[in-house]
């Protein structure tokens, strides 16, 4: 599946001599393993051994991605530098290793280790050691050169806020009780019990030779996670989990969607926020003529995607597979007498909300309905005061790691 996608990212259409000014990219981590593992597999040594661990097929596809953004972006219309420069770029994931390893593996593929942009010269050589020595040392220094590390991979900064606080990337586990009051009433209502109720029945008798009790809908959905995860690794079961199984477990994933993203509007309203709103902020810095950051990058989740999308009027009630992708390109107009933004999730354009009103819009919505259209969907306000816990939420000081406290244009954005 990832790899159909990855090879329909290549085939992107061109645009005339629209101006390419900004490009914000949020995708969701690649493959991994399941978050509860069970002993359900043939051989014991082919199960997974580290819940949540990005596996290689989830490495592999968005170092594919990095690779494919480094050919749109830094190659046929470029906008950032081949080697790493801290002005024009903003790296951002969720606070879970499954993202930044993610995001880790697309910069692998962004930055090619051909551009060596940490090199050392012969002065610095003899000085870039540490204040003590060690053997072996001498010949390490030999053997590397001028490169400052290894094969001239250095990966660039990584912005991550604790998930308890990330409203932008994880509005799921942020302290939000307003959020978490919304989405505990949904997960116990009739509706969602009635949604799900053949799924589990259909689950239950899959497992009923392996179990002895009926599952609840909370532990059929960790069992479907498992067995679709070991269904992409080709791990072979001890059950018999066919397509028709597969299918069904699909369905049951789907229907966490109701809880955390659709089944109330103030859930994407108040998930997609952050995002969306530093979005426009970060487009109308470009404009203005106020930033240099030309590309963003940032991992997070199935529902973040979810929530952004739902957020733009973009309704969708399927979780995004494992690495999909959404686009987001700030143009000039041909004539230069105006701004566009051109929206792709998983390459594919797609309109939504008062954009969809304009001619042409999956070529792109003119930046001022694009802008209207998050503004009069999105709720007003501060969200640390929406969410219902101000004077806690404000509490920040552990949030931003070491680095991000260095960007001075993202905190004078929270005030």
């Amino acid at each position: 599946m990832f790899i159909s996608f990855i090879v329909s990212l290549v085939g992107i259409l061109a645009l005339s001599n629209a101006e390419l000014l900004f490009v914000s990219e949020i995708s969701r981590h690649g493959i991994r393993a399941p978050g509860i593992i069970y002993d359900l597999a043939k051989d014991p040594s082919e199960n997974f051994q580290i819940p949540y661990k990005l596996s290689p097929s989830g490495q592999r596809q968005h170092y594919l991605i990095g690779a494919e953004i480094r050919r749109r972006y830094m190659e046929n219309e470029p906008i950032i530098s081949k080697k790493y420069n801290n002005t024009e770029v903003f790296f951002r994931s969720s606070n879970s290793r499954r993202t930044l390893e993610s995001l880790e593996s697309q910069l692998i593929g962004l930055y090619s280790p051909e551009d060596c942009y940490e090199t050392l010269n012969d002065f610095q050589q003899n000085k870039a050691i540490p204040p003590f020595e060690f053997e072996g040392m001498d010949e390490i220094i030999e053997e590397e050169g001028s490169s400052a590390l290894p094969s001239c991979h250095s990966l660039p900064p990584i912005f991550s806020r604790n998930r308890y606080y990330d409203f932008k990337l994880s509005m799921f586990t942020a302290i939000c009780p307003v959020y978490k009051l919304i989405n505990d009433d949904l997960k116990d209502s009739r509706k969602l019990k009635v949604i799900q109720q053949p799924y589990v029945e259909h689950l239950n008798k899959l497992l009923k030779p392996i179990i002895n009790e009926s599952l609840t809908p909370a532990e059929a959905l960790t069992y479907c996670k498992y067995l679709m995860n070991a269904r992409i690794h080709n791990i072979e079961l001890v059950l018999n989990y066919t397509s028709e199984d597969n299918a069904q477990c699909l369905e049951l994933i789907d229907t966490q969607l109701f809880y955390e993203v659709w089944g109330n509007n103030i859930l994407w309203k108040l998930g997609s926020k952050r995002f969306l709103e530093h979005l426009l902020y970060s487009m109308e810095e470009i404009l203005k003529g106020k930033s240099e950051e030309r590309l963003h990058i940032n991992v997070g989740h199935d529902m973040t995607l979810a929530l952004v999308l739902n957020g733009l009027g973009y309704q969708i009630r399927t979780q995004p597979p494992f690495g999909s992708t959404l686009f987001f390109e700030l143009r000039s107009k041909d004539d230069k007498s105006g701004y566009y933004v051109r929206t792709l999730y998983n390459d594919e354009p797609i309109t939504f909300g008062q954009c969809e009103e304009q001619e042409g819009s999956l070529e792109g919505c003119s930046f001022e309905v694009f802008k209207k259209n998050i503004e009069d969907r999105m709720i007003k306000g501060n969200i640390y005061e929406i969410c219902g816990d101000d004077e806690q939420l404000k509490k920040i000081e552990d949030i931003f790691s070491h680095y991000e406290l260095l960007e001075t244009s993202e905190l004078e954005f929270l005030k």
